[in-house]
C-alpha cells in the first residue's frame, strides 16, 4: 500500500513528509541552472569554430534557436513544479511568475518545508531556515572553488581558439559572476526569528557573524533562546 494518500481537504500527505517532492524540485532547478551555464558558453565556443562560421543564416538561427529552446524547456519544467501541500504551481499564478519566491503563491507553504508547518513546533521551523542557509553556503563555497579553475582554463583556451580581449573579458565575467551571485544569495539569508538579513545591516556585512545583526539570535540556534523558559 502506498504511503502517499489524498485527504478530503485536497492536500497530499506522505508518511515520509515532502522530501521526495523537494528532491524532484532540486532536480528541475539544477537542470535549469546547468542550461543557463552551458548554453551561453557552448554558443560562444561554437561561434569560434570556422566550420560554424561558414553556415548560412538559417542554419545559424536554427542552432541558436535550438539552444535557446532547450534552456526555455528546462526553465518551464522548473516553473511548472507543483507545491507538495496544495498541488498547485508553486511559482506560478494566472498573473504572476516568481521563480525566487520563498513560499507557495497559493497556500503559503514555506520553501523546503518537510511537512505542513501549520501544526509544527518552532524547532521544525528553525531547522527549515538553517537547512536553507547550509544550502546557500555550500553553493557559495562551490562557486569559489570552481571560479578559479574556470579562470585557469581560459589561458589554454585563448591559445587554442585565439580569443580577442573583449571575449576573454566576457568569459572571465561569466566565471566570476556565479561566485558574486551566490555570495549575495548567502549574505541576504533571512534570520529565522526576525526575518531580517542575518549577516547584513545598514550597508555593512559580516559573513562570519555568530549571531543575527538585528535581533541577536545565535547562529545555529534550534529555537528562540528567549522563549525556552516559557
Amino acid at each position: 500500500m502506498s504511503d502517499v494518500r489524498r485527504h478530503d481537504d485536497g492536500e497530499l500527505k506522505s508518511a515520509a513528509g515532502y522530501g521526495a517532492l523537494w528532491t524532484d524540485y532540486r532536480r528541475r532547478r539544477w537542470c535549469c541552472i546547468a542550461m543557463c551555464v552551458v548554453v551561453p558558453f557552448a554558443l560562444m565556443l561554437l561561434m569560434r569554430v570556422p566550420r560554424f562560421q561558414s553556415f548560412s543564416e538559417p542554419a545559424t538561427f536554427a542552432c541558436v534557436g535550438a539552444a535557446g529552446s532547450s534552456w526555455f524547456v528546462s526553465y518551464l519544467w522548473m516553473m511548472l513544479w507543483r507545491c507538495p501541500k496544495c498541488r498547485n504551481r508553486f511559482f506560478r499564478t494566472p498573473h504572476r511568475n516568481l521563480p525566487f519566491t520563498r513560499k507557495c503563491l497559493h497556500c503559503g507553504l514555506p520553501k523546503w518545508a518537510r511537512e505542513d508547518p501549520g501544526d509544527t513546533s518552532a524547532t521544525v521551523v528553525y531547522s527549515v531556515f538553517w537547512a536553507d542557509y547550509r544550502r546557500r553556503r555550500r553553493c557559495f563555497i562551490f562557486t569559489c572553488i570552481v571560479a578559479p579553475v574556470a579562470l585557469a582554463l581560459l589561458v589554454p583556451l585563448q591559445r587554442f581558439l585565439d580569443f580577442s580581449e573583449p571575449t576573454m573579458f566576457a568569459y572571465a565575467w561569466m566565471a566570476l559572476f556565479p561566485c558574486a551571485a551566490s555570495g549575495s544569495w548567502m549574505m541576504f539569508w533571512n534570520c529565522p526569528k526576525c526575518r531580517n538579513p542575518f549577516f547584513y545591516k545598514r550597508f555593512l556585512t559580516n559573513p562570519l557573524a555568530r549571531k543575527c545583526r538585528h535581533c541577536g539570535l545565535p547562529k545555529w540556534a534550534p529555537r528562540d533562546p528567549g522563549a525556552q523558559g516559557s
